[in-house]
């Protein structure tokens, strides 16, 4: 539509930290400050009078333990790391964000490799929450939680799985959404997050992989809460090409039906790809 305003932002970010590593790097910590600056601007349209600039200031402790065979493509170990995240030491938001992984690789012959990896995250918010008010939209956007994607859930667009909402200011002007059009919604982002995945990945010859993986994933927009009843679960197949700086791989994930969302309400449903509930994605490196 042709008054239709498109949102965007113009990021201004600056880190400045120190890390070390122990053990022939195997353990690596990393503290840090963030310093970002975000100014809305309309690519068209006219930008909504209720966005304002948002500047976000946080403290950041990354720590790795990697007891891997090989970082690039591992074929036995495991790895772990936390990411933890203090916001407020000036700057709008003020919370404190704590993600930690763990991975795991086992070989099964030698051709084959189970790889298994497990996420939460869990962001506790002090001035903001959740919902369609403007400035929370704006804030949950860049601090909280999203899943789906070529890196999280391969069944789902980025974005796609975590509460959605009608919010005024991302809506078109002249065709504002009527309640019960669901397309209408937009990812709001949550506060607790929990994946899952579990990838088979067979050497085919040369530089070429096949994997067969299963993916799951929930967002939840409270605080300190895991849906494990609402895994949004896909499965799928994938291929890999080996370069000098890491395998291409191009996924295609089936989402489960009956296996998305066991009890409470239905959410969005991303849209379907020749009438079959598939995502197809195309990146760099392994998926974890």
């Amino acid at each position: 539509l042709p008054n239709e305003p498109v949102l965007g932002y113009l990021e201004i970010k600056s880190t400045q930290g120190v890390e070390r590593g122990f053990l022939d790097d195997r353990i690596h910590a990393t503290l840090s400050h963030t310093l970002q600056i975000e100014w809305p601007f309309a690519y068209k349209g006219n930008l909504d009078p209720s966005l304002g600039t948002l500047e976000i200031s946080y403290l950041e402790l990354l720590t790795n333990f990697d007891f891997r065979d090989n970082r690039i493509h591992p074929r036995r170990g495991v790895y772990l790391s936390n990411d933890l995240q203090v916001a407020g030491l000036g700057g709008q938001p003020q919370d404190v964000r704590v993600e930690p992984e763990v991975r795991g690789y086992v070989p099964i012959g030698r051709r084959v490799v189970l790889a298994a990896r497990a996420s939460v995250g869990f962001d506790f918010p002090f001035d903001y929450g959740v919902g369609t008010d403007t400035r929370d939209v704006q804030i949950v956007f860049f601090r909280g939680f999203f899943s789906g994607g070529p890196s999280q859930n391969r069944g789902y667009p980025p974005r796609g799985i975590g509460p959605q909402g009608d919010v005024a200011l991302y809506q078109p002007l002249v065709n504002p959404c009527l309640a019960n059009q669901t397309n209408c919604f937009v990812p709001l982002g949550g506060l607790s997050l929990w994946e899952a995945s579990l990838e088979a990945r067979v050497k085919v010859a040369g530089p070429f992989e096949a994997v067969g993986f299963c993916d799951a994933a929930d967002v939840s927009a409270d605080v300190f809460t895991l849906h494990l009843d609402r895994p949004h679960l896909s499965c799928g197949v994938g291929a890999r090409y080996d370069t000098p700086v890491g395998p291409v791989r191009a996924d295609v994930g089936y989402r489960i039906p009956g296996a998305q969302v066991f009890s409470g309400t239905q959410e969005y449903v991303p849209d379907l790809i020749q009438g079959v509930p598939i995502a197809i994605s195309v990146a760099l490196g392994e998926t974890f």
